[in-house]
């Protein structure tokens, strides 16, 4: 899958922010492993956790497409 504003690759990197206990922000940070094409015709990408290769999660490619949720790996989040 392309978009015009941020590629989702196999290898292209993504950081999630997620508010924690406290208002502390929780930001990790996510490879693509693969994307595939799902019969409802929805590209998906498959995702591993970089701190935690065992944690693996399959979104929406979409998804990582929201900043409210992802931002590529090279935008500081603030």
């Amino acid at each position: 899958m392309n978009s015009s504003r941020t590629p989702i690759e196999a290898g292209s990197r993504f950081q999630s922010i997620r508010e924690g206990a406290f208002g502390n922000r929780r930001i990790s940070y996510w490879r693509v492993e693969s994307v595939s094409r799902r019969s409802e015709g929805l590209d998906h990408a498959t995702l591993v956790e970089e701190q935690d290769p065992t944690n693996i999660k399959t979104l929406a490619a979409a998804v990582l497409l929201d900043r409210r949720r992802f931002l590529p790996a090279d935008v500081v989040a603030r």
